[in-house]
């Protein structure tokens, strides 16, 4: 069961695919990230338009 399944990223929407998730959730593991912290996170930057889908970071 994912995380988003089980009510771990429940002040979250998913957006990423299946592999993008588990990048994610490895992220937050190994930097022993809060849910807070990606709320502050996300709440500050954004994806600059310009970049978004110019060059797959995921690989």
């Amino acid at each position: 069961m994912t995380k988003a399944a089980t009510g771990e990223y429940r002040r979250f929407i998913p957006v990423g695919n299946a592999k993008e998730m588990d990048k994610l959730n490895a992220l937050v593991e190994e930097k022993n990230l809060s849910r807070m912290d990606l709320y502050t996170i996300l709440r500050a930057i954004k994806i600059n338009p310009a970049f978004d889908g110019q060059e797959n970071i995921f690989q």
